[in-house]
């Protein structure tokens, strides 16, 4: 036998899986890995079933497995290249259309098939070379993958640094009338003169619902972090990462799922005889499922929206970018019964959040009439998108994959509207939600309503420009706080300090407080003023 890779077709499920695995890849930390495992099973299926098949019909299985495995990758290709071509213009014509497309495609795909028809003899030096070209391709997914876990997996070991003495003695200060302490993050949530001059949307109606019940207003105030885990990772522990987590070092991965879900905060308000109080959010790291309390939207009508059949955020992501990418653009193809089964079942998980986000404001009308003091800690996911709710909390049909990933950042022509009416409608909760807990709580209420980072008008990651980022890192941050405590507040508090303040203030501590730095990077930090000069 001549030596080489062998002369079975193993590109087949190598070609098969590449795209799997390519869009895993980058969607590490946005999807759970084994949402990938049915997409991936399904297309290996798939692989050897038209290979089987197309080996009865030509008598040769290399030659089968040629016109298959160029089927695979145009079809699991499809959505990714309609995305970036539909960007370019050529004399004035947008080439990323269908009607192009569609035909180049069913071109490609026939000349392959001609091709390894019309071949004669063995097949041996071809198939050894798709089959090394689809192992290399392999390659930089697998790379991608495994750098992602090991990283991870040397994040996991390191943890928050051990509280000071000091703050275990705290126990011993504390007033014998705790507060209940509510902590509510609304995500991507704009600051007010953001809101105006972006979206020409002025909130002082909502703002000055707050500052009428008791609220402290910090309307200059700026996230430390343009990204939801770092942010979160930053004010739960009242420090910058680097402090953190001992021995970081800037390039290396932070995996906060562990600092937000055990957070200093919580261990010191532990330490003090508070109790926890978790939510169901829609993003794992936020949901503090080993709460004392844990607080989650209707099983049964959650189980019943599973029952019907819900495609993941994954397999949400594996249709968008393949040839069934069609079924949701063409008008004439939307009343398929494919697409029809398609649309439902992705639907069902922008119901999924709203059910989850409706839930969460109900349910924080229950804390007060829990017992002892409590602590409640909820990420609510929105005016971030998916855009899912009207005005007045009418649902909104979405179309596409359902993501929580910043990639949507606003479009202001095609999303601007969609996001003011999402914060329309969270506001109007907020403030309802506000008065309920102030009317039936018996104990005294410290109540922080907060943004992990604002939203981002015209934000492109690859080139970002300053005045989006300015934009992004200016958020709502607004406090219900004894007298005493408000004296500690200032405009331009930022998250890092939040709890400092509540700390120093309540229970006797002497915290400093730190510089209200915003920084830019999500592995590299530099301090946002520094990366905009550059």
């Amino acid at each position: 036998m001549r030596p080489g890779f062998p002369t079975l077709p193993i590109h087949v499920i190598l070609f098969g899986i590449f795209p799997i695995l390519s869009l895993l890849s980058v969607n590490l930390g946005q999807v759970q890995a084994a949402d990938a495992v049915r997409p991936a099973a399904v297309t290996l299926l798939i692989a050897i079933g038209l290979t089987s098949l197309l080996t009865l019909l030509v008598r040769n299985l290399q030659k089968a497995a040629i016109p298959t495995s160029a089927a695979l990758l145009l079809f699991l290709s499809y959505g990714h290249v309609y995305s970036v071509l539909k960007t370019i213009s050529i004399a004035g014509q947008v080439i990323g259309r269908h009607r192009f497309l569609i035909p180049l495609w069913v071109g490609l795909f026939a000349s392959v098939t001609w091709w390894a028809a019309k071949r004669r003899g063995d097949l041996a030096r071809p198939t050894r070379a798709l089959n090394a070209l689809a192992a290399f391709t392999l390659l930089l997914p697998m790379a991608s993958i495994m750098r992602y876990v090991v990283i991870v997996a040397a994040a996991g070991v390191e943890t928050a640094r051990p509280l000071e003495a000091s703050d275990r003695d705290a126990t011993t200060r504390a007033s014998p009338q705790l507060p209940d302490i509510y902590y509510i993050i609304t995500d991507a949530y704009g600051r007010s003169d953001v809101l105006l001059e972006h979206y020409q949307y002025d909130n002082s109606e909502f703002l000055d619902s707050l500052v009428d019940q008791g609220f402290y207003l910090a309307d200059r105030s700026v996230a430390n972090y343009l990204w939801t885990h770092l942010s979160l990772a930053t004010s739960l522990n009242m420090d910058y990462i680097p402090e953190i987590i001992p021995g970081w070092r800037q390039g290396s991965h932070v995996d906060s799922v562990e600092l937000i879900r055990h957070s200093r905060v919580r261990e010191q308000l532990q330490a003090l005889g508070y109790s926890t109080v978790g939510f169901a959010t829609g993003w794992e790291a936020s949901e503090l499922f080993d709460a004392e309390y844990v607080l989650t939207p209707d099983i049964s009508r959650m189980e019943l929206l599973s029952q019907q059949g819900i495609f993941n955020d994954f397999e949400g992501l594996v249709i968008h970018s393949s040839l069934l990418r069609i079924l949701e653009d063409l008008d004439s193809l939307s009343s398929t019964p494919v697409a029809q089964y398609m649309s439902e079942r992705l639907q069902r998980r922008f119901t999924v959040q709203r059910e989850i986000i409706l839930a969460q404001f109900d349910n924080l009308a229950l804390v007060p009439g829990l017992p002892g003091p409590k602590f409640a800690f909820v990420h609510i996911i929105s005016p971030h998108g998916p855009y899912i709710f009207g005005p007045q909390g009418e649902e909104r049909t979405s179309s596409g994959p359902f993501t929580l990933a910043p990639a949507g950042d606003l479009d202001l022509e095609r999303d601007a509207k969609l996001y003011i009416d999402q914060l329309v409608f969270i506001s109007s909760k907020l403030e309802e939600t506000v008065t309920s807990i102030l009317s039936e709580s018996e104990r005294p209420v410290v109540i922080i309503l907060q943004s992990d980072h604002g939203p981002a008008p015209g934000l492109d990651w690859e080139q970002p420009e300053p005045e989006p980022l300015l934009a992004k890192s200016a958020i709502l941050n607004a406090y219900y706080v004894p007298d005493q405590c408000k004296a500690l507040l200032y405009p331009g508090i930022s998250p890092v300090n939040t709890f400092r303040v509540i700390f120093n203030c309540l229970f006797e501590e002497d915290l400093p407080l730190l510089e209200d730095v915003t920084y830019f990077g999500i592995e590299e930090f530099i301090p946002l003023n520094e990366f905009i000069a550059k």
